[in-house]
């Protein structure tokens, strides 16, 4: 038990946060875009991680010329 602890121990010491310095006064210029939409990366990854596409293709055009 008593290394359990140790390790734990190392671990937290080791498990810090970074450090980010932020300038309050530093302006961003006009053309300059970081933001990036990471969201939307993520959830079209999973839409064909998931093969989603073909299942939507599939079910629209079963549906296609029923009128429903």
């Amino acid at each position: 038990m008593k290394v359990v602890e140790e390790m734990n121990c190392q671990e937290a010491e080791n498990n810090t946060l970074p450090n980010i310095g932020i300038d309050p006064n530093k302006t961003i210029a006009s053309g300059e875009g970081n933001r990036k939409n990471l969201g939307y990366a993520v959830l079209s990854k999973l839409y064909y991680e998931l093969v989603m596409d073909i299942f939507f293709n599939n079910h629209s055009r079963r549906y296609k010329n029923s009128g429903a």
